[in-house]
């Protein structure tokens, strides 16, 4: 049922905007009403998305053993629908999840394999993301110059992102201008067009009442 479907997607964009607000609650029921649905239609992206959207709420009310139950359950969808991203995101939450219990070393491991996926798939936010929580578990086990590089590395692909933003934009803003000016030369000609014809009928009307004025003057001649 397609109504099922957009329910879903309502459902969850409220559990977001409820987030947002730090109205963990009713975000969270918002949620977990969309997963039943999501359940029932095999819909296993968008029941994905709900418990990534649950890790963040229990993130923030510090329930840490649920991080870990929910990015489990993301994983395990996330590795049926073949979703790249999706186990990207479990393995960069259960990072998370080792990093707050300090199991700093596991922290490293799950990151580290998100930071493959992301790299594999080209996910350029998402390993800039990585790279500044690998920079974090580096800290804390007191590898400085890991930590540091990390840092680096972070903020050369932000800037790339930056660049290639501003590129993208850039062409697009050249292609409009230049298709703008395609359209303006076209309705320059067509103004010129209808110009032109509308001086060729003047002056073909003109012609024309200069022939009948020759051919009444004439007339009026021969009648004379």
């Amino acid at each position: 049922n397609k109504s099922e479907g957009i329910l879903i997607v309502l459902l969850e964009n409220m559990g977001h905007c409820y987030a947002d607000m730090k109205q963990y609650a009713k975000a969270e029921d918002h949620y977990d009403e969309a997963i039943l649905l999501a359940r029932q239609r095999q819909d296993k992206i968008n029941e994905t998305i709900c418990y990534e959207g649950k890790i963040d709420i229990a993130l923030n009310e510090k329930r840490y053993n649920d991080i870990k139950k929910y990015a489990d359950k993301t994983m395990s969808l996330s590795v049926e629908t073949a979703n790249a991203s999706g186990i990207c995101t479990s393995h960069y939450n259960l990072g998370l999840y080792y990093m707050l219990i300090r199991e700093y070393n596991k922290a490293n491991e799950e990151t580290l394999a998100a930071l493959k996926i992301a790299r594999e798939n080209k996910f350029l936010e998402h390993e800039a993301q990585i790279m500044n929580r690998l920079s974090i578990i580096s800290a804390a086990r007191h590898d400085i110059s890991g930590s540091i590089e990390y840092a680096k590395l972070a903020e050369e692909i932000n800037n790339k992102i930056f660049t290639d933003g501003v590129a993208e934009k850039d062409a697009a803003m050249r292609n409009l201008y230049e298709t703008g000016k395609k359209e303006t030369q076209i309705q320059l000609q067509q103004a010129t067009i209808r110009q032109k014809n509308i001086l060729n009928y003047f002056l073909i009307g003109g012609a024309l009442a200069l022939v009948v004025i020759f051919l009444l003057s004439y007339r009026n001649y021969k009648n004379r």
